[in-house]
């Protein structure tokens, strides 16, 4: 029988009585100390070295914000543009080796393409080339694996991002947070 006071990874804590498993004077919804605790990030983050340089929101063309479609942490989720409301999907970080992170994922070029045309979408963080991207002095966010830009194809709202080649056009202008 397992003891409703088991851990995931652990045994009964201990720190209190002294013991390894329930006694009499343990019961159900009494107080629990707790000696150590382990945090996970969500989205399976398995880069952990990096570290956060700065966080905000990443604006394109018409001050609209990069976004986690519908703040889902799901594998190939699209990355569009819509109107700043200051969603969790919204709300971007980057990291020292080069990765922008939302809602414990990255952004990230679809299966390491190097094509144009190539979607970029929401990927648990793995520390591979298709998350790195460098922001160049005049607002293009490139991701240095293809040599393409982070592109808003047709400038508009409900279009999934993608790479294209740096061209300079509008649609490839982005400020916000820089590794």
């Amino acid at each position: 029988m397992t003891s409703p006071w088991r851990a995931q990874g652990g045994n009964y804590p201990d720190g209190e009585c002294g013991c390894s498993s329930p006694v009499a004077a343990t019961s159900p919804g009494a107080s629990l100390s707790v000696a150590s605790v382990a945090v996970y990030e969500k989205g399976r983050n398995s880069t952990p070295t990096a570290r956060a340089t700065a966080t905000g929101r990443i604006t394109g063309a018409g001050g609209r914000c990069l976004a986690n479609q519908n703040s889902l942490d799901a594998e190939g989720n699209p990355m569009v543009v819509t109107a700043c409301a200051g969603g969790a999907g919204q709300a971007w970080s980057a990291y020292s080796n080069h990765t922008l992170r939302t809602e414990g994922g990255c952004l990230d070029v679809a299966g390491g393409g190097t094509a144009n045309g190539t979607d970029v979408d929401w990927y648990p963080c793995n520390g591979t080339a298709a998350q790195a991207w460098t922001h160049k002095s005049d607002g293009e966010l490139v991701n240095p694996k293809s040599g393409r830009c982070l592109t808003d194809p047709g400038g508009r709202t409900t279009a999934r991002l993608d790479i294209e080649a740096c061209t300079g056009a509008a649609s490839q202008h982005w400020t916000g947070p820089r590794a």
